[in-house]
């Protein structure tokens, strides 16, 4: 598949991929011991994030930008870990496509593949949900960290 951005506005819009303003990377963990909490965790419409203090859940509607097909969807539902260092560096790309067996990026020079990691298990993130009587849904945070 070619693609030709002819329009300067188009330059940095994402086409078809993650939403660049959600960094849901920053929430993972970075302890190697649990490498499960080094990813992304997508399921049933939603993707999780946690580094086990803080558990973030956004839903596909938020984090995917563009037109999935049902397939590919499917394939997120399924439940399926990306690392956070490959979500990261998928930001910066304006068309993916969702594979089995990973995500497949695109931009005018070339194509990159980023695998979905296996043999690992997320925690029961739901389960934590629904013993929990002090989430709550939040709209949005901003934070500002001026030293």
């Amino acid at each position: 598949m070619n693609l030709i951005l002819t329009n300067k506005n188009m330059k940095n819009k994402v086409l078809k991929g993650f939403n660049p303003d959600l960094r849901m990377d920053l929430i993972c963990a970075s302890d190697s011991l649990r490498p499960a909490l080094q990813c992304l965790y997508f399921k049933d419409g939603f993707v999780y994030a946690t580094d086990s203090h803080m558990l973030v859940k956004n839903s596909f509607d938020d984090v995917l930008i563009g037109n999935f097909s049902e397939e590919e969807l499917q394939i997120l539902n399924s439940g399926v870990l990306l690392s956070a260092s490959s979500y990261k560096s998928l930001l910066k790309y304006k068309y993916i496509n969702i594979k089995a067996d990973g995500i497949m990026a695109q931009s005018l020079e070339f194509e990159i593949f980023y695998e979905f990691k296996k043999d690992l298990t997320f925690p029961n993130i739901e389960a934590v949900f629904a013993n929990s009587k002090k989430h709550s849904k939040v709209d949005y945070i901003n934070l500002k960290a001026d030293y």
